[in-house]
């Protein structure tokens, strides 16, 4: 349950709203648009939703982020994003690592970028990392 539910605050409940950011970022959008049609106002529902449907690229990322982002690293977010806003704080990543998932997404996204990687080795480790690492949560 999230933190507003339960009118308690918790390190778990922290991961939930960070999740609840690192969304609005991908999606710029506030979390509730109630000028939305009833089924798009609540973004998390929306965002779980579209993920489970595979649309999450065409109903849910920002335009200006589509062209900007991987699908693998997308994926990866996307993942991590669900992991933050479980509904279960138990079963929620730890606010470290989201820390740990995002800097491994970077070192991806710059592995890609930077012709001096071995970018194959260099990126399969890099997913391999993030795959186990989010399995954890």
């Amino acid at each position: 349950m999230t933190r507003h539910l339960r009118n308690r605050l918790t390190l778990k409940s922290d991961v939930y709203s960070f999740g609840d950011v690192l969304l609005e970022m991908l999606c710029a959008r506030p979390p509730l648009d109630h000028l939305l049609d009833k089924k798009k106002v609540n973004m998390v529902a929306l965002f779980k939703k579209c993920y489970n449907e595979g649309v999450i690229v065409e109903e849910m990322v920002d335009p200006f982020i589509k062209d900007s982002i991987t699908s693998e690293c997308l994926k990866f977010y996307c993942q991590m994003v669900l992991s933050c806003l479980h509904g279960d704080g138990n079963q929620r990543m730890s606010m470290s690592d989201v820390v740990g998932t995002l800097e491994l997404a970077l070192k991806l996204v710059m592995s890609g970028e930077n012709s001096k990687f071995d970018a194959t080795q260099e990126r399969e480790e890099l997913k391999h990392r993030l795959n186990k690492e989010l399995q954890l949560s």
